[in-house]
């Protein structure tokens, strides 16, 4: 802005106050879009390490290996005997969707 304003100063020095204040709504501009990155940024990051403590919490909920805390017993007791033949059922569905069907790559 320094030489704008120099220029400006040298066309007609009734222009100087004229760049220094469309220096300052510059500088206050790009203060703002600073201040809007941080916070996007601020954003991002709680974001991130939210979806990092729900994976952290899926692979070992109560800070215990998954295979400690959810064991076979525990879904057994929740929902009876045919569990068992549920997941299976399941899981073998789920194979077939996934693996099986789909043709190997070219």
């Amino acid at each position: 802005y320094l030489e704008v304003q120099q220029g400006a100063v040298d066309i007609d020095p009734t222009l100087e106050r004229l760049v220094g204040a469309a220096q300052g709504r510059a500088k206050a501009d790009l203060d703002r879009v600073e201040r809007k990155a941080e916070q996007h940024l601020r954003r991002r990051e709680a974001v991130e390490l939210a979806q990092i403590a729900r994976a952290r919490i899926a692979v070992r909920p109560d800070g215990a290996p998954q295979e400690r805390v959810l064991g076979v017993a525990g879904f057994l007791a929740r929902f009876g005997p045919r569990f068992l033949d549920d997941a299976f059922r399941q899981v073998g569905a789920w194979y077939e969707r996934t693996l099986v069907s789909q043709s190997p790559p070219s």
